[in-house]
């Protein structure tokens, strides 16, 4: 796998990027991405950058990656965001059978997701696949998918424990609003309620350290861990907007206090994104209690 950046890459962000600071304020009145910088994103292709080549992708390495994210973020951090989080789900499409991964990319590529990792959903197992119900929380751009995914713990009484990573069509999950926040407002990321509704077993998979990988997902991409390629697609963000904005907003004085300063925004999302559970400080206690050999407190750990 190359690891130098696809320059053309960051030329498309460039092309774009005065679509998604135009509507940086609009963005923030809505508490969602507006249509006008979908639309960018959604037709510059890079909403396509973690599925398969052979599936209309692009596939591109984690390192061209992470840096369109960080150019994306120069122009608007929840545009950045909204970029980046759907094509995690996407990438989780890798470990579905063959047919569910067709379902939610065959016929386009772009097609956006969300997901809600916790608390985890109940699961049911029925005739073909699985009735899910229950409450999610932070599900960025929910109101912009096509698909939903969550964390499921299946209803078993003779496999106790076991867990499903699901996607739920958009239309079977209610929005809650519940995104009434200090930063990253565009971000959309309201909590979702599901009651009963049916996903066939295809689109869903064990959610264990063991993979199986579908026959369009064998590039090296679609080896890195969950927590590997997450480790690539948040972390941009983070330093996207972090760029001295702290020390910038100390200088800035009280120019800096007023809405609609720039800084004052960066401010604001920066003292978001850094309470998200994969970054927050409680994390050192995970890896504290993994490092001891105890029982981790956070699942997601295995992936």
């Amino acid at each position: 796998m190359k690891t130098d950046v696809d320059t053309s890459l960051l030329e498309r962000v460039r092309k774009i990027g005065p679509a998604l600071k135009a509507n940086v304020a609009e963005g923030e009145r809505l508490r969602r991405l507006p249509q006008e910088s979908l639309d960018a994103l959604t037709g510059s292709g890079l909403l396509t950058m973690l599925t398969p080549k052979s599936m209309g992708g692009l596939e591109v390495d984690p390192v061209s990656y992470a840096s369109v994210i960080e150019e994306a973020v120069k122009f608007d951090p929840a545009a950045a965001w909204t970029l980046t989080n759907p094509l995690l789900w996407a990438f989780f499409c890798s470990r579905l059978p063959n047919k569910g991964a067709a379902e939610l990319l065959g016929k386009d590529p772009r097609a956006l997701f969300a997901a809600s990792i916790t608390p985890p959903m109940k699961a049911e197992r029925v005739e073909g696949g699985y009735r899910i119900s229950g409450d999610g929380r932070f599900a960025s751009n929910c109101h912009h998918a096509k698909w939903i995914a969550s964390v499921c713990l299946v209803d078993d009484s003779e496999n106790p424990g076991q867990t499903i990573w699901a996607y739920i069509a958009r239309e079977d999950c209610e929005i809650l609003d519940t995104w009434d926040v200090l930063g990253m407002r565009a971000t959309g990321s309201d909590d979702i309620r599901v009651d009963g509704a049916f996903v066939p077993a295809y689109r869903a998979f064990p959610f264990t350290p063991e993979i199986e990988y579908g026959s369009k997902f064998q590039g090296p991409l679609y080896r890195m861990t969950f927590i590997g390629i997450v480790a690539t697609a948040l972390p941009p963000v983070m330093l996207g907007i972090a760029r001295v904005v702290e020390r910038m907003h100390t200088l800035a004085g009280t120019s800096g206090i007023y809405s609609g300063n720039p800084i004052e925004r960066c401010f604001r999302d920066i003292q978001v994104v850094r309470q998200h559970r994969f970054y927050t400080e409680s994390r050192y206690e995970t890896f504290g209690r993994m490092y001891f050999g105890l029982e981790s407190d956070y699942g997601l750990v295995m992936l």
